[in-house]
């Protein structure tokens, strides 16, 4: 069990360190379809990624909420 506890703990270190080196490229050509952007988290991810400049394309349940 201690092995398992300990491997475990190893990979987790190794994804924590190569969390930082992922980097998006290029992100002109992305887009990003988010769901519920009516309020709350779906509208603050939808502001956040497009002044970082991706195309945003954001669906919304009530006309309201547009």
């Amino acid at each position: 069990m201690l092995f398992w506890v300990l491997g475990l703990l190893i990979l987790c270190g190794f994804l924590w360190t190569r969390k930082g080196k992922l980097k998006i490229e290029d992100i002109t050509d992305k887009y990003i379809f988010i769901t519920g952007c009516d309020s709350g988290f779906g509208n603050l991810a939808a502001r956040t990624f497009d002044k970082k400049g991706f195309h945003v394309i954001a669906a919304c349940l009530t006309e309201s909420g547009s």
